[in-house]
Parts: structure tokens; C-alpha cells; sequence
């Protein structure tokens, strides 16, 4: 079997598709500023809790070793290899639990997101990844909640991210029911994003364990959302 000439210059001249590219998202309670390095090259410095990394960095594509440091020290506190490929965006989120007693899925960790958009109406839909790092709750569900009743997006929600929920793009009240009991014990009120976006929404908490949304886009947008308050 060849290739005939012109397959040939064809082959020859077919553009890459550009290197990867990745943003750092910090959701470690426990952790203060993090160095972030990427096969011993720094990626992000002094990047603090519940902050996302500026404009995406350009990786090597392939296997990239990642090496989470303490602003300012070379001591690892965590290493992870994942595989980049040409052409994607990526999210790198940490979290977890550095200072207090780690078991199960509350160790710090990191999560390498796949941020695919691809199958997205850009017109008239977002498409939003729910990302579970919410350390002080197990599993929960995650609900639209409408007066005409809720409706459940995402059941049996533990230490993840699920498949993007494709949603026109409107204003959304998400409620958290951390006991999977039909009680949503937290509300949030979700702004409509532009169509087209395409999001991880973290369940995240703080040191005193009151929880959060920390919702990041591909342009780097990072937004903080707390609990609607509720009547005492």
C-alpha cells in the first residue's frame, strides 16, 4: 500500500492542532497560595483558595506530571500525571483536605477536567459540569428548583464531576440536598450565562465548612456564588 503524491503533500501539509491549554482551579480548603508546576515548569504562582489560574497555559501535549507546592517551597504535597492532548482545554482543579485527618475521598487530591464543548447549540445553550469537591458532605443530589416542582439534575453526586447538563441558557435556582432525602438543604441562585458557555460549577466548602459554588468558563471567568439566605 502507498500513498500517492498528492496524499502525500496532503499528509505533509495538514496543520496540527494547537498544543493544549489549562487552567488551575484551587478548592483545598485547608491549603493557603500554591505554586503549580507542570513537568518541573511553573504554571501558577501564589494562586489562592477559591481563585481560578488568569489565561489558559500551554502544556506539551502527551504525559504532563503536576506538582502542587505551597507558595514559595519546593516541597510537594502532591503529584499527579495526567495525559493532555492537541486540541483540548483543560481544567486542573485541587481539593481536598491537607490539615485535617484524610480518609476515604477527602485527601488532597486533584481532578483533570476535559473541558469538551463540542455538540454545544452556541445560540441558545450552556452546557455546565457539576463538580463535587465539597469535602464536609459524602454524596448528595443536585435539583432545578421550580415552583412547579424540582427537577433533579444530578443523583448520587459524590467525590466527582458528572456528564454536562445541557440547559437553555436562563437564570436557575440549584438546590443541594446533601442527605439524598428530598430535603434541599441549600439554594443557589445561578445567573444565566451567555449561550454558548461552557462551565464547571465546583460544590466546594470553606474552612468552617459552609459550602459554595465556584464556577469556572473557558475565558477564564471565575464566579462565586453562597447560599440564598434563608429565613430564620
Amino acid at each position: 500500500f502507498a500513498l500517492d503524491a498528492a496524499s502525500t503533500d496532503a499528509a505533509i501539509d495538514a496543520p496540527l492542532a494547537p498544543l493544549p491549554r489549562v487552567r488551575i482551579a484551587h478548592l483545598a480548603r485547608d491549603t493557603r497560595d500554591i505554586d503549580v508546576y507542570a513537568n518541573d515548569e511553573l504554571l501558577a504562582s501564589s494562586l489562592g483558595f477559591a481563585e481560578l489560574s488568569g489565561s489558559s497555559v500551554e502544556l506539551p501535549d502527551g504525559a504532563v506530571v503536576f506538582r502542587i507546592t505551597r507558595a514559595g517551597s519546593s516541597a510537594t504535597l502532591i503529584e499527579r500525571t495526567f495525559a493532555a492532548e492537541r486540541g483540548r482545554a483543560y481544567t486542573l482543579a485541587i481539593y481536598g483536605d491537607e490539615d485535617r485527618p484524610p480518609f476515604g475521598d477527602r485527601r488532597l487530591d486533584l481532578l483533570w477536567l476535559d473541558d469538551d464543548a463540542s455538540g454545544l447549540d452556541v445560540a441558545t445553550e450552556v452546557q455546565l459540569v457539576p463538580v463535587h469537591v465539597a469535602t464536609p458532605v459524602i454524596a448528595g443530589q443536585l435539583v432545578a428548583v421550580r415552583p412547579e416542582g424540582n427537577l433533579l439534575l444530578v443523583d448520587d453526586f459524590g467525590f466527582r464531576a458528572v456528564a454536562p447538563l445541557t440547559l437553555a441558557s436562563a437564570d436557575y435556582v440549584v438546590g443541594f440536598d446533601a442527605g439524598a432525602d428530598d430535603v434541599v438543604d441549600l439554594q443557589f441562585a445561578v445567573p444565566a450565562l451567555v449561550p454558548g458557555t461552557y462551565a464547571n460549577v465546583f460544590v466546594a466548602a470553606r474552612p468552617d465548612n459552609s459550602v459554595f459554588l465556584f464556577v469556572t468558563t473557558q475565558s477564564g471567568a471565575a464566579l462565586v456564588i453562597d447560599p440564598i439566605p434563608t429565613a430564620p
